[in-house]
């Protein structure tokens, strides 16, 4: 995922860079809550893991990491071309109740309670609703979110 993500900003800013003399700076900000493991992210996403076999230098490209939740704000307003979330949103933020199974929280197969399974439903759909609307206001106008959501 990030290979893809990577290969698709550095198109973006080899084209402009055609057009421009001067470099184009790249920011990569990678979120998650502050209990991730941050060493082994620290290790592995770098500039030169980045910018590898492109016609990019490492010393134009930034790696920021934010320790909040992504249902929050994670960036400045009308700040970000291109945001991508990988599989985040599964990970809901609300509890809507002590569950059975304690798994698919949405699936009546597993909530057969349909109260629960109705406040269930109704906390997934908010979540999602603040992660979207978080991530468009961080958007420039024109920028793109790119999404993977687990199923």
């Amino acid at each position: 995922p990030l290979t893809f993500i990577s290969e698709q900003l550095l198109a973006a800013t080899t084209k402009r860079d055609s057009c421009c003399s001067c470099p184009i700076m790249m920011e990569v900000f990678l979120g998650d809550l502050p209990q991730n493991e941050w060493n082994f992210v620290a290790a592995t996403v770098t500039p030169e893991s980045i910018t590898k076999n492109h016609n990019r230098s490492p010393e134009d490209t930034f790696v920021y990491m934010l320790g909040r939740s992504f249902y929050e704000y994670c960036a400045p307003p009308s700040s970000l071309d291109i945001s991508y979330s990988l599989v985040a949103v599964h990970w809901m933020k609300s509890y809507a109740g002590d569950l059975p199974s304690g798994l698919y929280a949405t699936d009546p197969r597993h909530v057969p309670e349909s109260e629960l399974l109705q406040a269930w439903r109704d906390a997934g759909a908010q979540d999602f609703l603040d992660f979207t609307e978080a991530r468009h206001r961080e958007l420039k106008a024109g920028g793109a979110f790119i999404g993977a959501i687990a199923c």
